[in-house]
């Protein structure tokens, strides 16, 4: 198998570079890197009410640090999301998990979870624990996020799905 970099050889460098800088802009964008702060949330309250998260469909494989490859299942759903005073509130494994909104409308769920990954039986790596995070993170502004089901030691990589998100 070739390494995943391998097909980037014929690529000429100069394209490379403008490809990257333009996708880690993008990425910087839309990014929610933490929580927002209780101090930071919204005193407005104009993002309180129901919204309707969708989630779309994953690719099967998605790359990680180094050389993990994540196989990901990429399932459709939906999650209602409820804000009120600017605190976001969404149930999962039967429980409410609660997340500042700020004044710009972005969010960031972080939901430790009770499942752990494994590596396969064919890598030659291991995983340590496994430990893995739900992470919920976007605008409600913008109408879009993103969910990722996180491997603690990868610093919560993992298999992401696009989320567009509206007002009920």
């Amino acid at each position: 198998m070739l390494p995943r970099s391998a097909c980037l050889l014929t690529v000429p460098r100069l394209m490379l570079v403008v490809c990257g800088l333009c996708l880690l802009m993008q990425g910087c964008a839309s990014a929610v890197l933490r929580p927002v702060a209780e101090s930071d949330k919204d005193p407005s309250g104009s993002f309180d009410g129901p919204w309707q998260v969708v989630i779309n469909k994953a690719p099967g494989i998605q790359y990680g640090p180094g050389n993990w490859t994540f196989n990901c299942t990429g399932e459709e759903g939906e999650l209602g999301l409820m804000v009120r005073n600017s605190v976001a509130q969404i149930s999962f494994e039967r429980r409410f998990h609660e997340a500042f909104v700020s004044q710009s409308g972005r969010f960031r769920f972080e939901v430790p979870l009770l499942q752990a990954a494994k590596s396969s039986g064919t890598s030659d790596s291991s995983l340590d624990r496994g430990e893995m995070t739900l992470i919920i993170r976007g605008s409600l502004d913008e109408g879009a996020g993103f969910l990722t089901w996180g491997v603690k030691e990868f610093a919560n990589d993992g298999c992401t799905s696009g989320l567009d998100i509206t007002r009920l």
